[in-house]
């Protein structure tokens, strides 16, 4: 799987958060502010988030979240039938970046993310599906 950095002048894309990039198997390095900040949003020590939601990497040069065993992140939850991101306030930006400012080969046909133009009016935080709203697919009203 080749990952690869984005053009600067390419479309941003607002995430739709239909958690396919959380499925995909690799590894979410985190660095120490947001080893901090995912632990204290959990409620844990840094040491207990460390223990419990991270994992050697396969070359043992450094740690990663931890996926299940079908290579979902463990983050990746449901919420009434919805993917959710149980971390969706403090993701790292490894996850925020993608797909605008890096993704893999094939990214498109999983991927449910929205072009917008770099002249648009939206934020970083919405470009990286940040608005903290679910949006286009994932904005259809829930019947109760």
């Amino acid at each position: 799987m080749m990952t690869k950095t984005v053009d600067q002048s390419a479309p941003r894309y607002i995430c739709q958060r239909s958690g396919n990039c959380c499925r995909w198997p690799g590894m979410v390095r985190l660095t120490d502010s947001e080893i901090s900040k995912i632990s204290k949003h959990l409620g844990l020590s840094e040491e207990d988030f460390i223990n419990r939601h991270m994992v050697l990497t396969p070359q043992r040069t450094g740690l990663t979240i931890a996926s299940t065993g079908g290579g979902a992140c463990v983050f990746l939850t449901e919420d009434d039938g919805l993917p959710t991101c149980h971390i969706q306030s403090v993701k790292p930006q490894q996850c925020r970046d993608f797909p605008s400012r890096w993704n893999i080969d094939g990214w498109e046909k999983i991927c449910r993310a929205i072009p917008v133009s770099n002249n648009s009016n939206l934020g970083e935080d919405s470009a990286n599906g940040r608005s903290g709203k679910r949006q286009g697919v994932r904005g259809k009203a829930r019947k109760k």
